[in-house]
């Protein structure tokens, strides 16, 4: 008994040695890269890429590009033929995993939404989800950042480290309790539903010459025609809210450059100032599908600050914007003042590359700030660290003052101080909103455009850094209709930074769970 053990324990071991062997090349023949140059030398083959493959593909051997190209030529080969990773040799094997079992059964990948096909997708417990057949690595699995990591050793290390590489747990669960509004969340929230329905037809578009209008259209038809199930089992495979590919195409160059002139396979723009969308507080289709490559998900999905709009029974409800506006912000929209005023800008929104510019210094992909970087060649790390300290600090107490002051109008006009604030924000007792909403009427069209302002500023979360005379512009205004409303400007706000903040995000995380568990549809 004991010699049947130890000659399975050896067999297994030969099997397991025998697949490491085989993917020996998955990382890519040419080596890791890092800030876009080759490094030479073969990169590692993680434990998490093998446990990706399915498991009839353990056992396969590979069977070179050229093999591929049979059946893939006109939609991938033909593409991927002048990119980068077919210059530096690598091919289809070293990211899908050995293939002679896939060319052998012959069996396509599964490609969603078209109705006589599925997507079978596991437990967020268990193993990754993975399409329909056991052969190759497919989607969705082939989306999930290891893949990458393979080669980009040092961008995928950023990566986890950012706030992209984790998903929404709420939002992706109210998508799995409502696959309709599911529809809506996932398009930013959900890295396999952009990726799978939405990526596909806009980099194909573009190659095409469709406009971006007929872009935006399809891709939202293609999610809006997704059923239930289909956006249940795409819930359950958004391990990211966004991941490589969700940003860079693999398979083709797309033409879209970086300021410098570089070819990063981008799906779509790093600089935009057409804020048409936006600004027209457009439909979902839309903000969703922005041809910018930050602004496409971190905008405000429309919002409107015309007085029409902020007196809607929905603009009394929460602000009539999404969470996350920054590029409203940077573009100097969305926030409501005297019709025909000349907004003022910021230098950051014609910085080379926008958001990229500060947020990815040298490539990085944590996503975050590091003034001695991301502040060149304008500011020195000192003249930069002055300026955000004192612009915050300025910004943090004149927000303060202004939330002060519309409690002070309530308390003096409807009895109660909190009762400034849209109804469903003032208090989670359904009988205590039914009051503030009573009272809506009675809310003068000036503190309707303050609250708008308040919530713009702070669901912005820069504090005036995105666009310094922009949000001074609003402030201004926001303090003159309190005047003309009588409000005095003696205000008493906490003299504590810490208490300051922590009352600015108490309203933002109000702000947000009021959004997140309604009718995502509705703006």
């Amino acid at each position: 008994m004991k010699r049947k053990y130890l000659a399975a324990l050896v067999a297994l071991a030969a099997i397991t040695t025998g697949g490491l062997i085989a993917l020996s090349g998955c990382g890519g023949s040419g080596g890791p890269i890092v800030n876009g140059n080759q490094q030479g030398g073969n990169s590692s083959i993680s434990q998490a890429f093998l446990d990706l493959l399915p498991a009839g593909q353990r056992s396969a051997t590979f069977v070179g590009t050229p093999k591929c190209q049979g059946c893939h030529n006109d939609n991938y080969h033909a593409k991927w033929k002048d990119t980068v990773h077919a210059q530096v040799g690598t091919g289809c094997e070293q990211c899908h995993g050995p293939g002679s079992v896939h060319v052998a059964s012959q069996t396509k990948s599964v490609v969603i939404p078209a109705a006589s096909r599925t997507i079978l997708a596991s437990s967020r417990a268990g193993a990754r989800s993975r399409a329909v057949g056991d052969e190759i690595l497919t989607f969705p699995s082939i989306t999930e950042p290891v893949v990458c990591g393979q080669c980009h050793g040092p961008i995928y290390s950023d990566f986890l480290n950012s706030r992209h590489s984790g998903v929404v747990a709420d939002v992706v669960a109210s998508a799995l309790a409502s696959p309709a509004g599911g529809k809506t969340c996932l398009r930013c929230h959900g890295s396999a539903l952009r990726n799978q329905v939405i990526n596909p037809k806009w980099t194909q578009g573009l190659f095409s010459g469709l406009t971006v209008a007929a872009i935006q259209n399809q891709a939202d038809t293609d999610v809006t025609s997704l059923t239930n199930d289909q956006i249940t089992a795409l819930a359950t495979a958004s391990h990211n809210s966004a991941n490589c590919v969700t940003c860079h195409d693999p398979h083709a160059k797309t033409g879209i450059l970086t300021s410098a002139g570089n070819e990063r396979h981008l799906r779509r723009a790093t600089f935009s100032t057409d804020s048409t969308p936006i600004r027209a507080g457009s439909a979902t289709k839309v903000t969703s599908n922005f041809n910018h490559m930050c602004g496409t998900c971190h905008n405000g999905r429309g919002g409107n600050p015309a007085d029409s709009a902020l007196s809607l029974a929905n603009g009394t409800a929460r602000p009539n914007f999404h969470e996350g506006p920054q590029f409203n912000m940077l573009l100097g929209i969305t926030g409501s003042l005297t019709p025909g005023t000349v907004v003022q800008n910021s230098s950051h929104a014609v910085a080379p590359d926008q958001c990229v510019h500060c947020h990815m210094p040298n490539a990085r992909h944590t996503f975050t700030v590091s003034l001695d970087t991301s502040c060149q060649p304008c500011h020195t790390a000192a003249d930069a660290a002055a300026r955000e300290g004192s612009v915050r600090d300025e910004v943090l107490r004149r927000l303060l003052t202004l939330r002060t002051r519309m409690q002070s109008w309530a308390l003096a006009h409807v009895a109660n101080a909190d009762f400034w604030d849209y109804y469903t924000l003032v208090s989670e007792d359904t009988t205590v909103q039914d009051q503030a909403k009573a009272i809506q009427p009675q809310i003068p069209i000036e503190m309707r455009r303050c609250r708008h302002n308040y919530y713009f500023i702070i669901r912005d979360r820069s504090f005036g850094i995105h666009n310094t005379p922009y949000t001074r512009q609003l402030l201004d205004y926001s303090e003159s209709l309190l005047d003309g409303l009588g409000v005095s400007r003696a205000a008493t706000i906490p003299a504590n930074r810490s208490q300051g903040m922590a009352i600015i995000n108490r309203d933002i995380l109000r702000s947000i769970k009021s959004e997140r568990f309604v009718d995502p549809s509705v703006q």
